[in-house]
């Protein structure tokens, strides 16, 4: 008997259900046992068993709001995330191979968490990966990637492992040094043949790779009336993009928002610090060399100085027309650098202008300067560049790279390194794309969102926020690169950090407001904050809040019930029978919550806001401060779901008994499903998820 094929959606709106009784019904033409939707866990788990090794399951999942689940996959979610069921001798789905394609929306931090919550949780169940997880992203369209994974899934089915298999799995401790220097192959080749000794020159045929779909947000690019570069010292500046279709416009549910994605506010840097690292002591520049330095070689001086997070405090409208709130975010428009720009057109031959679709001429740099054309590159990306390699190896080796056979490949070598168009064409010289194609192939670059670290009752007209600045080694032959956005914000104010003048360059910024990650509106409340790194950013703002909220609510209690006036008639003291400091509590209504911070990081040096927090604490304004070191001790990893558990009973009490809103804040690669776990075994799987409904457990998770 043919093992079962399993097929399984998650849908809240019906993109899933669509997608997954479509797979379902083409696998039912050529597959005899194909089961829709059997999210009963346990028979599941008996079913795959019995099947034997054969078994597939296929899964189709949304995320709906900011990382929730739909609520029919609910069960099967808590099911496959159990801990119990991770344990060697239990994992019910050994036998079991799976794909996942998940659905989500970049919009979103949490974006795509479902579907990858299913895939890490199948995994640690004992599954087998038949393919890496996908994610269509609904802001830009999601049809690419649907029938892409749709196509390799029927694919993977039709053939045999031995016939499909010219891709050997890869140790990810593989380096990508290439072999001895051959001048006739080029570096991308090379590197190829280093990372899978199998690769073989061919020609990869059609039906191995996907068809190019053009992005919808990008081919409106090619007829806007984009305004001229700017100059060098703001390149981090992007004035507006009014593209009626930008993928990742912001529309706030606020309709008092004046400022938006496509209509920024033009903000100054008025202050610049490092939280963390030791930058200024390794590059001993002084306020007049740094002056005489172009923002590019800033950056490149910058370089290789290890992680460091840097803070920054930018103006906003004098009219209070950008208004904020603690655990509200930070948009911030990028465009790509001069020196980026200046290279793709030099090797692409490009002219200074080009004409649109509508017949008017336009700048190239000021297009190129728009595109996402340093993003790591996708499968897709391939597919469409592929054709413009003016060398027959060149380009069978770009179309084995988009290929579902240089799958293990593209991840080692592509994905691992975050190769992107330019690096491509380095490694790739004879790849020269049009510049239609790269108008039709690229997205507009997306703003960068950061947590605000302050409360707008510090100042009505300034606001801060937090970041990590990216430095990371590229691929071979390319050297190390930062970020586009924290990289260029780092260059941009570094004659601030080694004390000279302000900063030249402004951000285009606006706001992004967040409907559930933000304080109570009693502060009688007490509150549990868990955020390890950066995401500790927002509480700062928390925590900063309640103490000025307090203190202009006792200045105000103060002038009311201190001899001043009540409905017309002063009070004098002995008017009332109770002393001066019942009289302030009287009229400050309620007593503020304890509130308790959990924090970590790889060790002291890392420890951002340190002298805030040990100050919150002696002042009391934070009752509890957990601090967890990663890296402290060797051997020993210590992670603030340690220090939770150490103050197990505590939390139980605080949450409980307290009525706590409890916020989890940070990267979403393993932490926050880490943290939720931990949640779980001190008040129970069923109090979290309860409480979650109720919005008194709250996330604001990013990818990392």
């Amino acid at each position: 008997m043919a093992p079962t094929i399993y097929v399984m959606y998650g849908s809240a709106t019906g993109n899933s259900q669509h997608i997954g009784t479509s797979l379902h019904a083409s696998l039912q033409l050529s597959t005899p046992c194909v089961e829709l939707n059997k999210w009963k866990d346990t028979k599941l788990a008996s079913d795959a068993g019995e099947d034997g090794d054969g078994a597939k399951l296929f899964v189709v999942c949304s995320t709906t709001g900011n990382g929730d689940s739909p609520e029919n996959a609910g069960r099967f979610i808590r099911f496959v995330k159990r801990k119990k069921n991770h344990e060697e001798g239990v994992k019910p789905f050994s036998k079991l191979q799976y794909a996942v394609l998940a659905l989500g929306d970049t919009n979103y931090s949490e974006f795509c968490a479902a579907g990858r919550l299913i895939d890490k949780s199948l995994a640690n169940c004992g599954g087998s990966r038949l393919m890496p997880i996908a994610k269509a992203d609904e802001a830009v369209g999601l049809e690419e990637v649907v029938e892409a994974w749709i196509k390799e899934v029927t694919t993977s089915l039709a053939c045999s492992e031995a016939s499909c298999d010219n891709d050997s799995p890869i140790s990810p401790e593989k380096t990508l040094s290439p072999p001895a220097h051959d001048p006739a192959v080029c570096d991308g080749i090379r590197i190829v043949k280093a990372v899978n000794p199998n690769y073989t020159d061919r020609v990869v045929p059609e039906d191995e790779i996907g068809t190019l779909v053009m992005t919808s947000s990008s081919n409106s690019l090619s007829s806007l009336n984009l305004p001229p570069p700017p100059p060098s010292d703001l390149a981090l500046l992007s004035t507006s993009l009014k593209s009626a279709n930008d993928s990742w416009t912001h529309t706030s549910s606020d309709s008092a928002t004046n400022y938006t994605a496509n209509k920024p506010f033009s903000s100054k840097i008025t202050k610049a610090r490092y939280l963390s690292g030791q930058v200024l002591e390794k590059l001993s520049l002084d306020a007049a060399s740094v002056s005489k330095l172009t923002l590019e070689q800033k950056m490149e001086k910058l370089k290789g100085h290890g992680r460091r997070v840097l803070e920054l405090e930018v103006t906003l409208p004098d009219d209070f027309s950008l208004e904020y709130s603690p655990g509200d975010s930070i948009g911030i428009i990028v465009s790509q650098s001069d020196a980026s720009v200046s290279e793709l057109i030099q090797r692409c031959g490009y002219g200074d202008e080009y004409t649109g679709n509508d017949g008017v001429k336009r700048s190239t740099r000021s297009s190129l300067a728009k595109l996402d054309v340093t993003r790591a590159l996708k499968k897709r990306h391939l597919v469409g560049i592929a054709d413009s390699a003016t060398n027959t190896e060149e380009r069978n080796c770009l179309r084995f790279l988009a290929g579902k056979k240089g799958s293990a490949t593209f991840e080692s070598f592509i994905a691992k390194h975050s190769v992107n168009l330019l690096d491509l064409l380095r490694l790739f010289p004879s790849v020269k794309p049009s510049l239609t194609l790269l108008l039709s192939l690229f997205t507009t670059v997306p703003p960068r969102y950061y947590s605000v670290t302050s409360s707008p009752l510090y100042h009505p007209h300034r606001v801060k926020f937090a970041f990590t600045v990216v430095d990371y080694e590229a691929v071979e032959g390319s050297g190390r690169r930062l970020g586009l956005a924290t990289g260029m914000m780092e260059a941009s104010v570094l004659g601030m950090l080694v004390g000279g003048e302000a900063a030249a360059a402004t951000l285009e910024i606006f706001p992004k407001h967040s409907k559930e990650f933000r304080l109570p509106a009693s502060s009688r409340f007490p509150l549990v904050l868990i955020g390890p790194g950066t995401g500790v950013a927002p509480f700062m703002g928390f925590v900063e809040h309640r103490k000025l909220a307090r203190q202009e609510r006792v200045k105000t209690t103060a002038d009311s019930c201190a001899g001043m006036w009540r409905g017309g008639f002063e009070l004098e003291s002995g008017d009332i029978g109770v002393g001066s400091d019942d009289t302030t509590d009287f009229c400050s209504s309620e007593k503020a919550g304890p509130i308790h911070l959990f924090f970590g990081c790889r060790n002291e040096d890392d420890w951002i806001y340190r002298a805030e927090m040990e100050e919150m604490k002696a002042q009391g304004e934070l009752t509890g401060l957990h601090v967890a070191f990663s890296r402290k001790e060797e051997g020993k990893k210590v992670y603030v779901q340690h220090r939770m558990k150490e103050n197990s009973d505590q939390l139980v009490d605080l949450i409980l008994k307290q009525d706590a809103y409890v916020f989890i804040c940070g990267d979403g690669t393993s932490m926050g499903k880490d943290v939720m776990a931990c949640l779980g075994d001190i008040i129970g799987e069923e109090k979290v998820e309860l409480l979650k409904e109720k919005k008194k457990i709250v996330l604001d998770i990013w990818a990392g």
